[in-house]
């Protein structure tokens, strides 16, 4: 009987482990840093989703009260060499490298001349592949750039006096819960585990 909880504990771990493995890994940065003029934020989200040792898919997502706008849409400093291509946005954007208006030279940037207000997109994705070799996570994927940003993108304010200009990631990232509460349900029933398998023990133990 003893051996059949053990067995079935040992699968449990495994099946846990598996898991955790297997949730993406993902990392999300929020866009607090601008140069918008009396518009303050958080402005947005980037998001890296880690698919693959080779892959990953990065996702904007705007904060209400602000819009995606024309060129330099969507810019990040890539760790590596890298391919890419974009989802979301209504024309066919240009990927190239360049600087970014108070926040550095970012080695990708999206351009989409053709982005208004008027296009409410309120998220894009830029899907990338590691050309020179592989990240080891999601925090991996990018890497601060010589001004010490990561990623920004091109921010419109539906303001009285309409300003636009770029927002970029502050120093924080948060990385998702999901695997951290996977691994802590695992402990939680190995230590419940223990715990009964110990009383039990003692009780046999009083009887002899």
């Amino acid at each position: 009987m003893k051996t059949v909880k053990v067995l079935g504990i040992l699968v449990f771990v495994f099946m846990l482990m598996f898991a955790v493995q297997a949730q993406a890994d993902i990392v999300t940065y929020d866009l607090t840093v601008s140069n918008l003029s009396g518009v303050p934020g958080p402005y947005g989200t980037v998001s890296v989703n880690r698919t693959s040792g080779t892959t990953a898919d990065v996702t904007f997502t705007r904060d209400d009260g602000f819009l995606f706008v024309d060129s330099n849409i969507g810019d990040l400093n890539v760790n590596g060499s890298y391919s890419a291509s974009v989802s979301g946005l209504p024309n066919t954007p240009t990927i190239g490298s360049g600087q970014v208006d108070g926040f550095g030279f970012f080695n990708l940037t999206t351009d989409d001349p053709g982005v208004n207000n008027t296009d409410n997109i309120t998220s894009f994705v830029i899907s990338l592949t590691d050309t020179s070799g592989t990240w080891s996570s999601a925090s991996d994927v990018l890497i601060n750039n010589a001004d010490g940003y990561l990623a920004a993108a091109h921010i419109w304010s539906p303001t009285a006096n309409n300003p636009t200009g770029y927002a970029a990631n502050g120093p924080s990232k948060v990385p998702e819960p999901a695997p951290v509460l996977l691994i802590g349900i695992g402990l939680a029933a190995l230590a419940l585990f223990g715990k009964s398998f110990s009383k039990k023990r003692k009780i046999n133990l009083i009887v002899l």
